[in-house]
């Protein structure tokens, strides 16, 4: 039998494992408090067409998990803040939409990793954690779009392993201390293989030289980005 959920205006907290687990689909999870709980604030495992909305996620040691089939699942306005590791973790899933989210002092941003492909990552607020903003690691076909990634410790966007047609359009990527971009064993040996277009490039104050490192020995075109451009009104 599989069961409908919905978790709603609840106070989740200092469980010793993970304070909301969910798998099967077509589950809520709105406008809750998540907190202190000793793995992760939600764990979704294989869970698809799942809403998570509204909820604040503090002092876990993941904020949001989504692994092993998570799929086509709309995660939005969340707030994922001081969590011990990740503010998302995302391991092998498809197709989820990411929207309108705060992810912020963590110890990492958004990772993406083991083959998740399709995803949509829109309208993001990813700033002040102490290692980078968003990682890709070996996935493709994903949309990375109008996000703000501001004030990370490491790398803003760090792609590595074969993350390929991949496309990062309209994003402000401002003063994260390392670089802005990082592209590291991208591509998969194809050149060009991912997409820049119109993102708004801002080096950190500490490394002026930290718009982009590309160390793939591939070639991608930035030539239509913004470069140091402090008003973003005239972008678009």
């Amino acid at each position: 039998i599989c069961y409908t959920i919905t978790v709603t205006r609840s106070t989740v907290n200092s469980n010793t494992q993970r304070g909301i687990e969910l798998s099967g689909g077509n589950h809520t999870v709105d406008s809750n408090t998540v907190s202190s709980n000793g793995l992760s604030g939600i764990y979704m495992l294989g869970s698809d067409r799942t809403t998570v909305s509204g909820n604040t996620f503090t002092s876990n040691f993941n904020g949001i998990e989504l692994l092993s089939g998570a799929d086509t699942n709309t995660i939005t306005g969340n707030t994922c803040q001081s969590n011990t590791n990740h503010g998302f973790l995302v391991g092998s899933s498809n197709e989820n939409t990411f929207s309108g989210n705060t992810v912020t002092s963590n110890a990492y941003g958004m990772s993406f990793s083991g083959g998740c492909n399709g995803n949509t990552l829109t309208s993001n607020t990813v700033s002040s954690n102490t290692n980078y903003g968003i990682q890709l690691n070996a996935g493709s076909g994903n949309s990375v779009i109008r996000n703000v990634i501001k004030s990370n410790l490491l790398q803003g966007i760090h792609l590595l392993g074969a993350s390929i047609d991949n496309v990062f359009i309209q994003n402000t990527l401002d003063s994260n201390t390392k670089y802005q971009f990082y592209i590291e064993s991208a591509g998969g040996g194809t050149p060009a293989a991912d997409t820049f277009l119109k993102n708004n490039i801002q080096p950190s104050t500490t490394n002026p030289d930290s718009g982009v490192y590309n160390a793939t020995g591939n070639t991608f075109d930035l030539t239509r980005n913004y470069w140091g451009r402090t008003d973003t009104a005239g972008l678009g």
